[in-house]
């Protein structure tokens, strides 16, 4: 599993692994798993450019287009 840490550095660990396409998420206690076709969902519809990185913070949830 890789382990993965909230920007703020606090909060709960993040560990995760990619199962058949699938990642396998451990947030603190909560377990769930999140499909790659809803990765790419959210790269192509939240992000105006879904193929650059974006750090998100509370300031920082509606990037725009350069």
């Amino acid at each position: 599993m890789k382990l993965v840490k909230l920007i703020s550095g606090r909060g709960k660990d993040i560990t995760y692994e990619i199962i058949n396409g699938s990642y396998k998420i451990k947030w603190g206690e909560i377990r769930f798993i999140v499909e790659h076709a809803e990765i790419k969902e959210l790269l192509y519809s939240f992000f105006a450019d879904p193929y650059k990185w974006y750090s998100l913070g509370a300031s920082l949830d509606k990037p725009m287009r350069n």
